[in-house]
């Protein structure tokens, strides 16, 4: 049973839904302020969020974010090259 993705679902980049579950993922390039788009995702109410950096400066920024605001539990961020050794959405 795999997951389900929309894309561009209520200004959410990707979101991913399985049964009852629903995340939250945010493919962050440095064109917008990943710190805005993760308060969106919890503005939204969802409890899991997956944010992907595709630059190390941009992975740098939104890591300070998620320490300073204790969101570890609730933001998973990953650089998009190494996306493929994850198993989130297996």
């Amino acid at each position: 049973n795999s997951y389900e993705l929309t894309y561009e679902y209520k200004g959410i980049d990707i979101l991913a839904t399985k049964n009852d579950e629903k995340i939250a993922i945010e493919v962050e390039t440095g064109n917008s302020y990943p710190t805005k788009n993760i308060l969106k995702c919890i503005d939204l109410g969802y409890k899991i969020i997956i944010s992907i950096a595709t630059r190390h400066d941009v992975y740098a920024q939104t890591k300070r974010f998620i320490t300073y605001y204790k969101l570890q539990d609730r933001v998973t961020l990953l650089l998009a090259k190494d996306l493929s050794e994850t198993n989130l959405l297996k």
